[in-house]
């Protein structure tokens, strides 16, 4: 198994990255860093085949609730999952069947 991991190298990459260190701590900028990485490694490791910009942006936008960039009434990770989808339609990704998996992919994390 290849464990080198490469991130996609495009521009809603490159500024959800941006974004994410900028209004992130050190540490739960790390976190989400890692996530993307784990994320990849289980991937390969068990040949799921990834898109792998949205596993990116899924994994580095996944704790915005955390941050004070994203105020809000609600549980951190509804309030996270709204502020990741307005950051995405901002950045060029407006295609609806990837904005509902990574949707899936937030609320999967989520139990009450």
């Amino acid at each position: 198994m290849n464990s080198i991991i490469l991130k996609p190298d495009t521009p809603p990459v490159r500024a959800a990255e941006a974004y994410a260190r900028s209004v992130s701590s050190p540490m739960l900028f790390n976190h989400v860093m890692r996530c993307y990485h784990f994320a990849d490694l289980f991937a390969k490791k068990h040949q799921v085949a990834a898109d792998q910009e949205l596993l990116f942006l899924s994994a580095v936008l996944h704790d915005l609730g955390f941050t004070s960039s994203v105020p809000g009434q609600n549980r951190f990770e509804i309030e996270g999952a709204e502020a990741a989808r307005q950051f995405l339609l901002e950045h060029g990704v407006s295609d609806e069947a990837r904005l509902e998996s990574m949707a899936q992919h937030r609320a999967a994390r989520w139990r009450p």
